[in-house]
């Protein structure tokens, strides 16, 4: 008679803000997104037995930003060989075309500027039909703080957030009701529990090469989850109040560096919710 053992649940943390999640000994090696700030990750290997300690995922980097081929070459190959003959008409090919671009690159200048100057667009009229009025800028000294209630637009889509929850140091603003939903933003901000926040602004200019990290949600073709996410590039004001009744109020300024002019500006009243210890507990997908 077989007798069937329970699997060991451990915890892991996402790599980027943090988030416990659950899991067990046959979802290790599995791809899963953080249910806080949607970072792709891969399940941790589980421990050996009972251990208290919270083991860290492994992020998985952006496909597209990927060469697997020029960052890591196969050992003993240094890429693709050709006979010397495949080399002498290569030479002369480029030879010949630089040859013909020298003859034809005046005109061809010349018909490229006046083609230019008829077809460029104006600034006002790229960021105009996605700021509907607002002053988008990715210079951070033009920040206003608007009293009104938060709201902006992302993707070209009219976002008036819903919910705001501030857990830790993760601010998220979210639109809809369902499990995915319709429009998301979230702000991984550097802070253990969301009061350590209390009275303070953080400023991040276009040009710092390292920012906290913003990931925006939506709900793409036919309902299928998108993320974006912005390391850096974007102009973000934020300032926190005092908390109260579990709740933190705050004002943020942010434009993102997109060709849709995506911003988020006004008053804001967050939640603030403890870390999750235990999240995702469903078993993650294979993807």
């Amino acid at each position: 008679m077989l007798i069937s053992r329970p699997m060991i649940e451990f915890k892991f943390a996402c790599p980027v803000c943090g988030q416990h999640v659950s899991a067990t000994a046959a979802d290790s090696g599995r791809q899963m997104e953080c249910p806080t700030c949607f970072q792709k990750m891969e399940v941790p290997t589980a421990p050996s037995g009972p251990s208290n300690l919270i083991l860290r995922a492994t992020p998985i980097p952006d496909r597209a930003r990927l060469n697997p081929l020029l960052s890591n070459p196969l050992p003993g190959h240094s890429g693709p060989k050709h006979p010397s003959g495949f080399r002498k008409w290569r030479i002369l090919l480029w030879a010949l075309a630089i040859s013909a671009a020298c003859i034809l690159g005046i005109p061809l200048i010349r018909w490229s500027e006046r083609w230019l100057s008829q077809t460029k667009p104006t600034e006002s009229s790229v960021s105009a039909p996605a700021t509907n009025g607002f002053p988008w800028s990715l210079d951070v000294t033009n920040a206003i703080t608007l009293e009104q209630p938060v709201s902006g637009n992302l993707h070209r889509i009219p976002f008036t957030p819903e919910k705001v929850v501030l857990q830790g140091g993760v601010l998220t603003f979210r639109q809809g009701q369902s499990p995915i939903p319709d429009l998301a933003l979230v702000l991984v901000l550097h802070a253990f529990r969301g009061e350590d926040l209390a009275g303070k602004t953080v400023v991040i200019s276009s040009d710092r090469p390292a920012a906290p990290s913003i990931a925006v949600r939506w709900q793409a073709e036919k309902g299928k989850p998108a993320t974006e996410r912005y390391h850096n590039g974007y102009a973000l004001k934020i300032s926190f109040g005092q908390p109260a009744g579990g709740r933190m109020p705050g004002n943020i300024w942010l434009c993102l560096p997109d060709p849709d002019c995506g911003f988020l500006a006004g008053a804001f009243d967050a939640e603030i919710r403890r870390p999750s210890q235990s999240r995702g507990t469903s078993p993650p997908k294979r993807r």
